[in-house]
């Protein structure tokens, strides 16, 4: 198949298609290069604020220290 014929197919795929074909293409092509991609299949820790005490305490005394706050 030539590279013009390529080109009509892709023209008359719906846009959900032709982003799915993106996404195959950069996969195709990370893993020539033998990179990893987030994969759908995949899961992955992802950190949250909620109950970050520690963490919010921390930030509200550097911020007290830029006097940001009005008292």
């Amino acid at each position: 198949m030539s590279y013009a014929e390529i080109q009509l197919s892709i023209k008359k795929l719906s846009r959900r298609e032709k982003l799915r074909l993106i996404q195959f293409i950069v996969s195709e092509l990370a893993n020539e290069e033998g990179i990893n991609l987030i994969r759908d299949s995949d899961s992955y820790a992802v950190w949250s604020p909620f109950d970050a005490v520690e963490a919010a305490d921390a930030l509200y005394e550097e911020l007290k220290k830029e006097n940001i706050f009005y008292d």
